[in-house]
């Protein structure tokens, strides 16, 4: 009997200490940054222009934002996608790849917003959506941005697709 407890016993050991050594895995933890996002995330334009002002700043990146006549980041809008050209896409695409690099402002995201007026459960509504959000991820890799920043809330009235 004392064996089988003594068996027990290390086997309750030896297991505690396998999900104790998994827990004193060391590794770096993910740096933490500070990004810049509010309802005045600048237009690319804008922030070409003022990139001195905002590296002032104590943030590590800040959102960008599509021009109004290039979808706004509006990507579930189909119908104002229908009036954006390629010309004004090509611009904007354009200007994106001429922004300069910061050495202060290195977490950059493009933002994308939530509002829609699309039908869910059209085929020919999500391939439009697709084509704006691959158009999207194009601006912001021309950008130099290291992601997306999706803003689920919608802001215009009637445009709520999470009810």
């Amino acid at each position: 009997m004392k064996k089988q407890i003594l068996s027990f016993m290390a086997s309750i050991f030896l297991s505690a200490s396998l999900c104790l050594a998994d827990a004193q895995i060391v590794y770096d933890a993910p740096e933490k940054k500070l990004i810049d996002f509010s309802q005045h995330s600048p237009y690319i334009q804008y922030y070409k222009d003022h990139l001195t002002d905002y590296e002032k700043e104590p943030f590590d990146g800040i959102t960008l934002r599509l021009t109004k006549e290039a979808g706004n980041g509006d990507i579930f809008m189909v119908d104002n996608w229908a009036k954006v050209t390629a010309e004004v896409k090509e611009a904007e695409l354009k200007l994106a790849s001429s922004l300069k690099a910061s050495t202060m402002l290195t977490d950059n995201l493009l933002v994308l917003f939530g509002g829609s007026q699309m039908d869910w459960f059209s085929d020919e509504d999500w391939a439009k959506t697709e084509e704006h959000i691959r158009y999207a991820v194009g601006v912001a890799r021309a950008a130099k941005c290291k992601g997306i920043l999706w803003d689920p809330e919608p802001y215009k009235p009637g445009k709520n697709p999470w009810k």
